[in-house]
């Protein structure tokens, strides 16, 4: 049976929010629908990134106002997606990944390859610059649920990067 309620890993913060219908073939009409939180999951990380930014902050700020301010903003960019939450949508529209400082909204019609990484999926967009395909595309963190975001995006994108179909095992004998 699809598991409806919350995940939750380190430090007794909610890291994973899972939401769905109750049966997997409902579960790939209606999408899924979650909520990463790495910092939650690794909150030392999460505390070095944010001294990180705060003494980048004050450095900065002692030279140019200006500068601090647009220097923290983009800095803040760069490591948003593991301080902050990330609420991740899959369904008949396509992907959408949102958090606190981005937002992506990326329909099937526009990814091309995926495949596995550890505690996710990495999705490219279409385009013929790798450059393009990799700003265009979307990382899916989806740690302990890998199979049912696997099935839709066998479902919607067909098989992974590098995979040649079915793969038959050979044995000796």
């Amino acid at each position: 049976m699809h598991q409806i309620g919350s995940f939750a890993r380190g430090a007794g913060r909610e890291a994973f929010r899972w939401y769905g219908a109750p049966a997997p073939e409902e579960t790939l009409n209606e999408g899924l629908h979650w909520t990463d939180w790495p910092a939650a999951r690794s909150p030392g990380r999460a505390v070095f990134a944010a001294v990180v930014v705060v003494l980048f902050a004050g450095a900065i700020v002692t030279v140019d106002r200006l500068l601090g301010l647009v220097g923290t903003f983009l800095l803040l960019g760069s490591v948003a997606d593991s301080l902050f939450p990330t609420r991740f949508s899959l369904d008949g529209d396509g992907v959408r990944a949102r958090n606190l400082l981005r937002s992506a909204n990326r329909p099937w019609s526009r990814l091309g390859a995926w495949r596995a990484v550890p505690g996710g999926f990495t999705v490219t967009g279409r385009s013929p610059s790798k450059l393009l395909r990799r700003l265009r595309g979307v990382e899916l963190r989806c740690p302990g649920h890998e199979a049912e975001v696997e099935t839709l995006l066998r479902q919607h994108l067909g098989a992974p990067a590098g995979d040649a179909g079915a793969r038959e095992e050979t044995t000796d004998g």
